[in-house]
């Protein structure tokens, strides 16, 4: 008889083990659906026009765009915040909608061919050769989080080839920041546009005076 009774308390006590599993499950099941789904959000890097209002002399320059380089802890589509000097963070909800050395890439082609120049990626028209190749490297692109105030930084580099004799024409560098006026990861990457819009225009001024590169009007 004590036996017996053993046996039916320990089957009482799984019994009210699972009820109360059975129950936890519904509710867990239940606070999943009433919560809000998230939403992730995408961002674009995109031409703006830096070089209207100037008289350009690229109308004969024809120039390659090669894929661009970015560095790997920047060329995934995850957006990258700097908290502190060695340590940087993705964002979870905020994304690059396009790959940034491909969303770069047209950028740096609109931005140029804006000056009048035939700016172009591989393999370009077929039996045209380009007058340069140019070579672009991002080292940095990230928002910069410095307390209660937000940066967004652009490290880029722009290498100018001659297609004559493969020698370097032209080495433009740049480290750019602009102080946001909130985080706000849309004018973070509306920043990062206009500051490669920038750089593209400075290049064009130093392409344009090279006077054996691009032939004269």
């Amino acid at each position: 008889m004590r036996t017996g009774r053993a046996i039916s308390g320990t089957s009482g006590i799984r019994i009210k083990v699972a009820m109360i599993m059975i129950l936890l499950t519904a509710l867990l099941l239940e606070a999943c659906r009433s919560a809000p789904a998230v939403q992730k959000n995408y961002y674009l890097i995109e031409s703006v026009d830096s070089v209207s209002g100037r008289d350009w002399k690229l109308s004969a320059a024809l120039l390659e765009v090669v894929n661009v380089e970015v560095s790997p802890a920047y060329a995934g589509h995850k957006i990258a915040v700097r908290e502190e000097s060695n340590w940087i963070r993705y964002y979870d909800y905020h994304e690059w909608a396009v790959l940034p050395q491909l969303a770069i890439q047209d950028a740096v082609i609109a931005n140029l061919s804006g000056t009048g120049m035939t700016a172009y990626a591989p393999p370009g028209f077929s039996g045209v050769r380009a007058d340069f190749i140019l070579r672009t490297t991002v080292s940095r692109m990230e928002m910069q989080d410095r307390g209660k105030e937000f940066y967004a930084l652009l490290a880029i580099d722009f290498t100018v080839i001659d297609n004559r004799d493969r020698s370097i024409r032209i080495v433009h560098r740049a480290i750019r920041e602009e102080k946001l006026k909130s985080k706000s990861m849309n004018l973070f990457a509306d920043a990062i546009s206009r500051m490669l819009a920038g750089e593209c225009a400075a290049l064009a001024q130093k392409i344009e005076t090279i006077p054996d590169l691009i032939p004269k009007q």
